[in-house]
């Protein structure tokens, strides 16, 4: 969104299923235009654009206030992760589990109903993937 020719807003987007369906990966605008909002503006210009070309539009992971204001539903995301059976592998699973664990900290002060289904399903996959401490 540019405004007298300055960008004051601007959105990262990708497009699949032959263009039938959006996915918005990144917004973002000048703070010093903020009071004005163009990054809702910009949002609700593409919104209704993606709704005029019949296009159905994913805020992608990550529950944000501006995401669950204008979403009609909320998904799972899940992980698949495949390792090695080396100690590099061990490693790494181990790291991916960790960062896991500190997502799911972080999710914790955050509120809202998106988060009891994420931690929902979190639980249900770190279940699935005990760590041993002896290791």
């Amino acid at each position: 969104m540019r405004v007298e020719g300055f960008a004051v807003a601007w959105e990262l987007g990708l497009l699949w299923q032959n263009g039938s369906a959006y996915g918005l990966h990144n917004l973002a605008y000048d703070e010093d235009w903020k009071l004005h909002s163009p990054g809702k503006q910009l949002l609700v210009h593409n919104l209704a654009a993606s709704h005029a070309a019949g296009r159905s539009v994913d805020f992608l992971p990550g529950h944000l206030d501006y995401k669950q204001k204008f979403a009609t539903r909320t998904e799972p995301v899940r992980e698949l992760h495949w390792f090695r059976r080396s100690a590099r592998g061990l490693l790494a699973r181990k790291l991916i589990l960790l960062n896991m664990r500190i997502r799911r900290r972080l999710m914790a002060k955050a509120k809202g109903r998106a988060y009891a289904a994420f931690q929902q399903n979190l639980d249900e996959y770190l279940g699935a993937f005990p760590v041993d401490s002896k290791e």
